[in-house]
């Protein structure tokens, strides 16, 4: 896991713990991750130097938080998220990063975003939101503005991110193809199981070239 070209994949179940472990042998990382994706990102970069990370569908602060260890050890990055109330508690907490309340997708205009009271089963996808409407989740349909993934690395970043996370409730793909791979270099990648599976193609298109 410690090597520069190694890809983060990170497997969805149901786990859902705090965890305490040895971070890079002289910190301690309390895991709020719901999957312990940030013990898994820590380990492959404890010989990196600096660790500045895109986090793409960010959510809470707290709660299945991959990056919340990173920023209590003196990490700092760039979220995107497009609910409102969970931009706004990161704003709170974490001033002395970029927030941007929004969608990562194909093209600038803004675009549909069907919001549930979970934050975290807000999606773009349409089947998706009815699906979880049908099983008695009340929906409201809002616009919220997009970019690319290019645009994000080219007006967020300097182009080295350390980790990316992507978890966006159906929009991988979108996502996934809005990325040029001149714009940024990745090292490590949390992206959901399911999805990696479909667009691994895709990933090791912009992915893989873009390291060393």
């Amino acid at each position: 896991m410690g090597s520069s070209s190694t890809m983060t994949h990170v497997l969805q179940n149901s786990l859902r713990k705090k965890n305490m472990i040895a971070w890079h042998s002289s910190m301690t990382l309390i895991s709020r991750a719901q999957n312990f994706e940030d013990v898994i990102l820590s380990r492959a970069l404890k010989h990196v130097n600096g660790d500045f990370y895109v986090d793409i569908g960010a959510q809470d602060l707290l709660i299945d938080s991959v990056s919340e260890a990173f920023y209590r050890n003196g990490r700092r990055g760039v979220h995107v998220e497009p609910i409102h109330f969970c931009c706004e508690r990161l704003r709170i907490a974490r001033p002395d990063e970029i927030v941007i309340e929004g969608a990562v997708g194909r093209g600038s205009a803004n675009t549909p975003l069907y919001e549930f009271e979970e934050a975290g089963m807000s999606t773009g996808k349409f089947d998706i939101a009815e699906t979880h409407r049908l099983n008695g989740h009340t929906v409201k349909k809002i616009d919220v503005q997009c970019m690319s993934l290019t645009e994000l690395f080219l007006n967020y970043t300097d182009g080295n991110v350390h980790w990316m996370k992507l978890d966006v409730e159906g929009m991988e793909q979108a996502v996934i193809e809005s990325w040029s791979p001149a714009s940024a270099t990745a090292r490590e990648f949390a992206l959901e199981n399911f999805a990696y599976e479909k667009f691994r193609d895709r990933l090791c298109e912009v992915f893989i070239p873009s390291k060393n």
